[in-house]
């Protein structure tokens, strides 16, 4: 069967599952709106190596059905690049910061930084419909 490019899905899950065995239970601080959240880099591994397993296991069972190849490939490419990219953010961040909102950094980085955890979210959401629409049109060009 050869390798298929979904595979690369399910080998980041367990690099991720891998390496958050590594990371320190330091939190990412994280304020927004006056509220100081903490977010735990070893869940958040966790969690994305978990949504990486669940869209390999989709892959695997629905392969046959895809439209194109090419949809699928830009789904794959761009759901590890956003797991990879926070994965670097949470390694970068992770202990870094003090009680204090970002006590050396200027205001407009401060919001920039704010806004990054959201739009990693939307970001991802938003590169599952790829998927979804390559589903889509699979299934209706291969019943008709």
């Amino acid at each position: 069967m050869g390798f298929r490019l979904y595979q690369l899905l399910f080998i980041t899950a367990v690099l991720l599952i891998l390496l958050s065995l590594f990371i320190t239970e330091d939190g990412l601080n994280l304020r927004l709106n006056d509220t100081l959240y903490v977010i735990n880099g070893v869940l958040v591994l966790r969690v994305i190596a978990l949504i990486l397993l669940l869209l390999w296991l989709l892959y695997r069972f629905t392969d046959k059905f895809l439209f194109s190849s090419i949809l699928s490939g830009l789904h794959i490419v761009l759901t590890l690049a956003v797991a990879a990219t926070i994965t670097v953010f949470l390694f970068y961040y992770t202990g870094r910061q003090s009680p204090l909102p970002y006590p050396n950094l200027p205001a407009e980085t401060v919001i920039r930084l704010q806004l990054v955890f959201p739009l990693f979210i939307i970001f991802t959401f938003l590169f599952q419909v790829v998927y979804i629409i390559n589903l889509i049109l699979g299934i209706i060009r291969r019943f008709n």
